[in-house]
């Protein structure tokens, strides 16, 4: 799962540790766990949903819609496509507008940024500044979102990603069978942890 989805499923969470939650990959190296409960709480919830996803039976389904060419960097793919569908589908998981979530998480993270602090506070205000969470739910927005991945990834994995939007474009409809179950699914993993 990505960001978006992170910061939804921890929604119920005090702000403080669903922002480590949504913050966690750019900031696991760090020993932040070991330093607030917050932190500890966040990890643990952050690697319970990556771990759900990756076993789900919707990722090991769709897992060879990717072309082969891209299928090395299918998690990376599914991460952020499942952003794009949970934009497309919000009305089916929230009461709220999304875009007024995106708002609410983006305060958020500005409000816990400086107790995060380094890479954490760097990543959580560049998020709003750019509207990261915005650009998922566009076909054109995903393409941004692989430029940005792209520009720090190795130049290996960067030739897969260039252009990768287009698996989306041409599989969506495919991608899309089951979305909405696999998402509720998680939503239930979560609730019990």
């Amino acid at each position: 799962m990505n960001l978006l989805a992170h910061a939804h499923l921890g929604s119920d969470l005090n702000r403080k540790t669903n922002c480590y939650n949504i913050l966690w990959d750019y900031i696991s190296r760090t020993g932040a766990e070991k330093q607030c409960d917050a932190a500890a709480r966040g990890r643990a919830l952050h690697i319970l949903i990556d771990k759900e996803a990756d076993r789900s039976a919707y990722y090991k389904q769709h897992r060879n819609v990717i072309s082969p060419a891209r299928r090395k960097a299918a998690k990376i793919l599914f991460d952020l496509f499942s952003d794009y569908f949970l934009v497309k589908h919000w009305a089916e998981f929230s009461d709220q507008p999304v875009e007024r979530f995106i708002q609410e998480a983006y305060q958020n993270l500005r409000i816990e940024a400086p107790s995060i602090g380094g890479r954490g506070e760097e990543i959580a205000l560049n998020m709003g500044r750019n509207n990261w969470f915005g650009d998922y739910g566009t076909i054109e927005g995903q393409a941004k979102v692989l430029q940005r991945i792209s520009a720090r990834s190795s130049s290996r994995l960067a030739s897969i990603l260039t252009g990768a939007e287009e698996e989306l474009s041409t599989n969506e409809a495919e991608l899309e069978k089951g979305f909405i179950t696999f998402y509720k699914e998680i939503q239930v993993r979560v609730s019990l942890h």
